[in-house]
């Protein structure tokens, strides 16, 4: 093998997002997004506005509001992910609607931790109609617990349906699970077409030459197409 391949930081960057079907967790963006929205989440339900001459309703309001989010944050703190999920789903049924989608982005990540793959990608497709500024995070999760569950069909269709219309910075992670579900569904050509994008890109990014994965999966599926 060629010294300058084996020191390419990108393929086990690559191997690892998307050769591995042992990984559990979201893509790492993806945790991160998670972990934050919590954060936010928590941040703006606790935020309790009382001044001189608020009315009675508004207190009424704003007391549920302190109990929600009381309530919520003794969710979070159960460790269990199996009962932590069940929990939010019970929770999510009335929750005040400035928790709403940090309640579901806490149920879907308690799903994946759990490994509870399907009904991930069911909470995971739910967000994509709540919130516009949400659909890479809910679109790539999605496709991520189709992708765990063995679903790599399904998971291929999420993520073509999608891949025109996400943010320069989804494109990347978005392609790499695309070669790989549609390797892994048997989609030679859809699989060639993406390795040979992703090779391109980081032909760019890298210098010709440092690409070494990419050929193989690409002759690999050359010959798949061919046979």
């Amino acid at each position: 093998m060629d010294p300058q391949n084996k020191q390419d930081p990108i393929q086990p960057q690559f191997m690892q997002q998307i050769e591995s079907e042992a990984d559990s967790t979201l893509h790492p963006l993806l945790e991160k997004i998670l972990n934050n929205l919590k954060l936010i989440g928590l941040i703006i339900g606790g935020i309790v506005l009382i001044a001189a001459g608020i009315s009675g309703y508004k207190l009424y309001q704003n007391h549920r509001a302190e109990q929600a989010t009381a309530r919520l944050g003794e969710i979070l703190s159960v460790k269990d992910p199996a009962a932590r999920a069940e929990k939010l789903a019970e929770f999510a049924r009335n929750a005040p609607s400035n928790l709403a989608t940090g309640v579901e982005l806490e149920l879907a990540r308690s799903l994946m931790q759990n490994k509870d793959y399907k009904q991930a990608a069911k909470t995971f497709a739910d967000l994509k109609n709540m919130d516009e500024d949400l659909l890479p995070i809910a679109v790539l999760g999605q496709a991520k617990a189709l992708q765990l569950a063995g679903d790599y069909g399904r998971a291929l269709k999420v993520l073509e349906e999608h891949k025109g219309n996400l943010p320069k910075e989804y494109k990347r992670p978005l392609k790499n699970m695309l070669a790989f579900c549609a390797e892994k569904s048997q989609n030679w050509q859809k699989a060639l077409t993406a390795y040979q994008e992703l090779k391109s890109e980081s032909s760019m990014v890298q210098g010709r030459g440092r690409t070494g994965f990419f050929d193989f999966k690409i002759k690999q599926m050359q010959e798949k197409t061919a046979g």
